[in-house]
This record gives structure tokens, sequence and C-alpha cells, in this order.
């Protein structure tokens, strides 16, 4: 179980802590993380009824997915992920609690995709897909690490 990062991890909050969950820190160990993208992966099935009205809704929970954007420092990414491997990291979505008890559950997930953007005065960063399927690294409902 990892922890969110807390308010003395450089953000003061008077009176109190906030529960607002901040910021990338811990998404995924020893990197620099811009943006965190999670989102379930589902599909919708409508069933019409006789007049043609959609009268019957499945959603069909496959998983979740990722798109991580990292600074690629060289210290994070001696060898960077590749598609097919793993990764552990912070799933977002599962996150319990409030306040200065947030945390959030970590997950393994499987690469799916790893980009390169490279610009002039700007840091190199890398962009890694990745997906953990309930009935592939879940083996079952829930998933792996939650």
């Amino acid at each position: 179980m990892a922890t969110w990062p807390s308010v003395s991890a450089g953000v003061t909050v008077q009176p109190s802590g906030s529960t607002i969950r901040w910021g990338t820190g811990n998404t995924i160990a020893s990197t620099i993380v811009l943006s965190v993208d999670e989102r379930q992966k589902t599909d919708k099935i409508y069933v019409e009824q006789g007049d043609g009205v959609e009268a019957t809704r499945f959603i069909v929970n496959h998983g979740k997915v990722w798109d991580i954007t990292c600074i690629d420092s060289g210290i994070a990414f001696s060898t960077p992920p590749t598609v097919g491997g793993t990764i552990t990291l912070i799933d977002i979505i599962a996150g319990t609690g409030s306040g200065a008890s947030m945390t959030a559950n970590s997950s393994i997930a499987t690469v799916i995709d790893n980009n390169y953007k490279a610009a002039r005065k700007v840091e190199g960063q890398r962009v890694i897909s990745c997906e953990n399927l309930t009935c592939i690294e879940g083996a079952g409902y829930g998933g792996v690490g939650t």
C-alpha cells in the first residue's frame, strides 16, 4: 500500500490539511512523472427493445489503462520499459480515504506502448502506455495488487 504525498512534501495548507490529491509523486519509483492519465477500460453494449429504443445497457469492465509521461533522466530508465514487460505503479482510481490518510493501491501493469518525445531545449520525455486487464494480469476480478 503506497501513500499519497503528504502536506509536508512542500505544500502548506492552513488551517488544516487538504483533502485534494496532489501531484504525481510515487506513481513510478525513481522517476519524475509529469502527468498520469488513468482510466478504466470498458465496453458498453446496448440492447434495443422492439421499437428501437435502447432499453438495456451492459458495461463490461476489462481493467485499467495508464498513459504516463516521465522525464527521461537516464537514471530512472537505464533500461527503458519494453513493450510486453511489466511495471509497478500507483493505481490512482482505487485510492481510498481522505485527508492525511489517503492511500492508493499499487498495480502491476503490462507496457503496451513506449514512446519518446524530444524537442530543442526541452528534456527528453518517455510516454508509457500500460494496462492491467482483469482476466490477464488480474487473474480474475480486482486485478493484481488491488
